[in-house]
């Protein structure tokens, strides 16, 4: 991808000006994202340069947006940190600009397309771009490195799929920062679960205003081409690649204890205010720096509030809960239970239940924790297909046979005990995200924070 051929558009010039002083190394350890508040956090608007007759007299004064401070003022020392944080936002040019000078580069659906947008920061380049049919059969948005996205950002490369979307590393040209791009599929279900998401981003960036309990931060949101388009900070390595690039020889306890922290303070926090993942799993947890501990959860798209639960079936296979198995109801345990199965995929490198289908995750189940009580399957609606109505199994299986503390049987008996109160028949017999934060094992180690 030639990326000197995209264009930054100057405000103060009708030249094209070749693209960003970074230079952008392609990787396939970006990782993102998928969710703070809905507004944007845009910088304020500059005005566009226009041609005005001054008075030979008038003397015009240099303009600088930020005030002269005294750098050795004590008082002064967290609005100059906030200063040197802040990169300086891209001029832009109004659509009318724009269009005069770069008609020959626009579709001619962008020519009419421009308009809608007040601010211009590039119109893309060095790229085949699409002429009008923006998504494919199952609803996805085409997208092609190097174009735009809403004449702001530039796609840089696809990070990762999912049901309800792509994933794209994009240069944010106001900001001047990269950023991950969720853009969900321009289906009616879809737009649907996209909106949700964007709801429960809301209140989890409410829920945490300063960015401390380790949950993914959603810049803003905007629609482009019928796609609702999600902006996310941009983060490393999930964990689940985090093992394979360790061969999955598992993660050193000390590492697992600052993770495990992080993950209870996440759950604490959107539990609270009656959220459930529904997801939870390696894939879903990301490094928000390759060679650091700290941890930022992610993909809030299958999640739910308590009392408005959208899906019957949720979960990937492997962090499956029983009851969601057995479909008994469920609630912010199943979360509990994914963590439970993470923790020890971290531990060992293997995943604890790793099964095929359902009657196979049925079966490891039993042997890890023996049969399910009577009170428990018999409100399934699913029972009926792995017992029969005097609670024997319907296939083969030896109850108890691999239980975890013979699969953990190197490892400290407070972790055995973390994990075996995590993965319990009953949602109500396991430990809530605050009983995790507080227990002796995780106790062990309170210093790493996100």
């Amino acid at each position: 991808m030639q990326t000197d051929q995209s264009l930054i558009l100057n405000s103060s010039s009708n030249q094209v000006s070749p693209v960003n002083p970074y230079k952008y190394k392609k990787s396939n350890n970006s990782c993102i994202s998928s969710t703070a508040s809905t507004a944007s956090l845009s910088y304020p608007r500059s005005s566009p340069s226009e041609d005005i007759s001054l008075n030979s007299s008038v003397t015009i004064q240099p303009y600088s947006s930020r005030p002269t401070v005294h750098k050795k003022d004590p008082r002064l020392l967290p609005i100059l940190q906030r200063m040197r944080r802040q990169p300086a936002p891209t001029q832009f040019k109004t659509p009318t600009r724009a269009l005069l000078d770069y008609f020959d580069r626009l579709t001619i659906y962008e020519r009419e397309e421009i308009s809608l947008y007040d601010e211009v920061y590039t119109v893309g380049g060095g790229c085949e771009k699409n002429v009008g049919d923006f998504d494919d059969e199952n609803g996805y948005y085409k997208a092609i490195e190097g174009d735009h996205l809403a004449y702001r950002y530039e796609i840089k490369e696809f990070l990762g799929c999912g049901t309800f979307g792509h994933v794209f590393k994009c240069f944010d040209f106001k900001r001047n920062l990269n950023v991950a791009v969720k853009i969900i599929r321009n289906k009616t279900v879809y737009r649907k679960a996209g909106d949700l998401e964007n709801k429960i981003l809301h209140e989890l960036a409410n829920a945490d205003p300063n960015d401390l309990n380790c949950i993914v931060k959603k810049l803003r949101s905007f629609e482009f081409r019928n796609h609702l388009c999600l902006v996310f900070e941009l983060l490393s390595l999930n964990l689940y690649q985090f093992l394979h690039k360790n061969e999955f020889k598992g993660l050193s306890l000390a590492l697992i204890r600052r993770i495990s922290v992080q993950l209870f303070m996440a759950l604490k926090t959107f539990h609270s205010v009656g959220i459930i993942h529904c997801d939870l799993k390696p894939d879903n947890i990301l490094l928000k720096f390759e060679n650091k501990s700290s941890i930022k959860v992610i993909d809030f798209g299958s999640a739910c509030q308590s009392g408005n639960k959208v899906y019957d079936y949720i979960q990937s296979r492997y962090y499956r809960a029983p009851e969601v198995l057995f479909e008994t109801g469920y609630d912010k345990a199943i979360d509990i239970w994914s963590v439970g199965c993470i923790l020890f995929e971290l531990i060992t490198g293997t995943p604890l239940f790793p099964a095929n289908n359902e009657n196979e995750l049925f079966k490891l189940t039993v042997e890890t924790l023996g049969l399910p009580p009577d009170d428990f399957f018999s409100k399934g609606m699913r029972s009926h297909h792995y017992m029969d109505i005097h609670g024997r199994a319907r296939r083969q299986v030896f109850p108890s046979t691999r239980p975890l503390n013979v699969l953990l049987s190197n490892f400290d008996d407070k972790l055995i005990n973390l994990i075996e109160s995590c993965v319990r028949w009953r949602p109500e017999d396991r430990i809530e995200a605050d009983q995790g934060l507080s227990h002796a094992w995780v106790r062990g180690s309170r210093s790493s924070l996100c």
